[in-house]
């Protein structure tokens, strides 16, 4: 299964309906936002596809995103969380939060996918594939991720 992995938004409606148009385009059945929408009516672009979201250092209205989570059929995880999908474990947090990133890494997940810095990477942390897409927002290239739950490869997109 492919997973398409998105960050840092920002409040680019634009770029961030391109980036899912090009995920899903790329093969992905399930996004996880790792959050900074900054605003809640981004929510609606992720409406028919499997979405996860969590908030960012800059989603100040959470009441909001949770709401507008529910009404476009994303699960909302808060500050981090955990989802199941194709077989998968995966960990879900913005960044921002050191305490948040050690408690998901102990429970072993398959991924742990998160944003916040801005600077796509992938790394190994005790023993969890880390993933960090990017961001659609004040960098060059704006980029997503495609990651392939069976090999693990993962593939950044740039956006433009």
């Amino acid at each position: 299964m492919k997973f398409g992995v998105i960050s840092d938004t920002h409040d680019q409606a634009e770029r961030t309906a391109a980036a899912v148009e090009r995920l899903r385009r790329s093969g992905a059945r399930v996004l996880f936002h790792c959050g900074d929408f900054t605003d809640a009516g981004l929510m609606g672009l992720f409406k028919g596809i499997r979405t996860y979201a969590v908030r960012g250092n800059n989603d100040w209205d959470e009441a909001g995103l949770r709401g507008a989570a529910k009404a476009a059929g994303v699960v909302w995880l808060g500050a981090g969380g955990m989802a199941e999908e194709g077989g998968c474990r995966v960990a879900l947090t913005h960044g921002h939060l050191p305490k948040m990133r050690e408690q998901l890494l102990l429970t072993k997940p398959d991924f742990l996918f998160l944003g916040h810095s801005h600077r796509r990477h992938e790394t190994i942390e005790s023993g969890v594939k880390v993933v960090n897409p990017g961001a659609l927002y004040r960098v060059v290239p704006k980029t997503c991720a495609l990651v392939d739950s069976r090999t693990g490869v993962v593939s950044f997109l740039e956006i433009a």
